[in-house]
């Protein structure tokens, strides 16, 4: 007896797209039930419906979002194999046949995912969606599973619950990170369907609303951000709100001192540990965009970052020592030269003038850097240390004048 699919397609206003859905899922040669939950469309939307409800179950009324139209096709259907596909994505001819193959091939296989593409309004293709093979470590990382590309076994529902209704745009990604928890997923590196990108989706349209959900759920469920949500976030968050010409050079300096900023308040806002990996990249975005004010060569900042870092090897007292003492200042500093080496066997002059560093900018490095592991210490660890910040306060207000007299005295240069 051949597996039965249950295909749901949650729906609001998407008449524009919704027939090619229905359609690509109608092609499939596979056992099917088919129930689309719309959310009481007023444009076009249930006139296709009901062109197509002899091969097909539908409901049109209100309801508390995607999430909850997605469970309330579940409750209406019963079979083994569930597919859910957004109202304007699309299946390739074929996907079903290729899934049913491997679950039946693999009785243990409870979940499936494949390759997928990203198409435009137009179904034209746009690039190839960056899946990858299975790794639990890495999906909390970044989420390289195409939703409609998905399959899985209505026991995993039964299991370990269904969507959650309080979520408006990652919906998909929180379950699978949920199931990931217990299961392996398998990896089908077959092409199954193509999600749509467009200027007013859910993805594209809201991308700053869909960062901080992805962000606050992340925090919840795995109890850290990674770091490419956090970039991810800070970047949104700056090209909504500055609008700034990033072709001019002065307002890409702009922007990178402010993505610094707001990348800094992401890492504190959601209470995540900032690797030297993170602190590494956002000290490199610091470099490009302001070293061209600087003029002391570099050789100086080592001794200058140990020297405003030294009360904090001398007061903490948590595992954070070795990771402040060997990646922050070594490591930072390696990398820093390595680009300064391969920018000068270029010999890239105009390039080369630009990142003659000064200790200042030691200086300013070290001040992010501390004030940030003081944030970690305080709020990922929920301990005070008195000396230590009594002491790197100090410090930090030492460098905050030179830094300030520093940029006086460049300002009054230029007049």
């Amino acid at each position: 007896m051949s597996l039965k699919f249950s295909v749901i397609t949650p729906s609001y206003s998407q008449g524009r797209f919704i027939e090619r859905t229905i359609q690509s899922v109608l092609k499939q040669d596979a056992d099917i039930e088919y129930v689309i939950c719309d959310g009481g469309s007023k444009d076009e939307t249930v006139e296709i419906l009901k062109r197509y409800e002899d091969r097909l179950r539908w409901v049109s009324e209100p309801d508390r979002g995607q999430s909850d139209a997605v469970n309330k096709g579940l409750a209406m259907t019963k079979g083994e194999i569930i597919a859910w596909i957004n109202s304007d994505d699309v299946y390739y001819s074929g996907a079903f046949r290729q899934v049913q193959a491997v679950f039946e091939a693999h009785p243990e296989v409870e979940i499936i995912y494949g390759n997928a593409d990203y198409i435009d309004e137009y179904d034209r293709l746009i690039e190839p969606y960056p899946t990858e093979a299975w790794n639990y470590k890495r999906l909390t990382r970044v989420c390289y599973l195409c939703q409609p590309a998905v399959f899985f076994r209505r026991s995993l529902v039964e299991k370990y619950g269904n969507l959650d209704v309080a979520l408006d745009y990652c919906m998909d990604y929180e379950l699978w990170l949920r199931y990931g928890k217990h299961i392996k997923f398998y990896y089908l590196p077959k092409k199954l369907a193509a999600s749509r990108l467009y200027k007013t989706n859910k993805t594209l349209g809201q991308r700053l609303a869909v960062c901080t959900e992805i962000n606050d759920m992340l925090r919840r469920e795995i109890g850290i951000v990674p770091s490419h949500w956090i970039f991810c976030y800070s970047h949104v968050k700056l090209d909504q709100t500055l609008k700034l010409d990033r072709t001019q050079p002065e307002q890409e300096r702009q922007f990178i001192n402010e993505l610094v900023k707001i990348s800094f308040w992401s890492y504190w806002h959601w209470k995540s540990l900032i690797s030297p990996k993170a602190i590494t990249k956002i000290f490199l975005w610091w470099v490009a965009a302001n070293a061209i004010v600087l003029k002391t060569p570099i050789r100086k900042g080592r001794s200058v970052l140990k020297r405003v870092a030294q009360p904090v090897y001398e007061t903490l007292t948590n595992p954070l020592y070795k990771r402040i003492k060997s990646e922050v200042v070594n490591e930072v500093h390696n990398e820093v030269h390595q680009e300064l080496k391969r920018i000068r066997q270029n010999n890239l002059e105009a390039q080369k003038t630009h990142l003659e560093l000064q200790s200042q900018l030691a200086q300013k490095l070290a001040d992010e850097l501390i004030h940030i592991y003081m944030i970690v210490i305080d709020v990922k660890h929920q301990q005070s240390n008195e000396k230590l910040n009594v002491t790197v306060l100090d410090e930090l207000a030492k460098l905050r004048e030179s830094i300030q007299d520093l940029s006086m005295t460049k300002n009054n240069d230029r007049e």
